[in-house]
């Protein structure tokens, strides 16, 4: 992983599953920008459509998180 994949993964997953808003995400994460917060989200859904290991990583996660 490149330096922040990890916090935009932390990103992604916050907004998908926490039922916060943008702004809230922001704050949790050190005063992110709401649009910071949707920027970063997007990038991982992006980096999924195009890397399969990504998408196991994320797969994997989401996996132990949801059980």
């Amino acid at each position: 992983m490149k330096r922040n994949e990890g916090r935009h993964l932390a990103l992604y997953l916050e907004k998908r599953y926490s039922g916060l808003s943008n702004g809230e995400i922001g704050s949790l994460f050190g005063r992110i920008r709401s649009s910071g917060v949707t920027k970063a989200s997007g990038r991982v859904e992006e980096k999924m459509k195009k890397d399969a290991g990504i998408r196991v990583l994320v797969g994997s996660i989401m996996s132990k998180v949801t059980a």
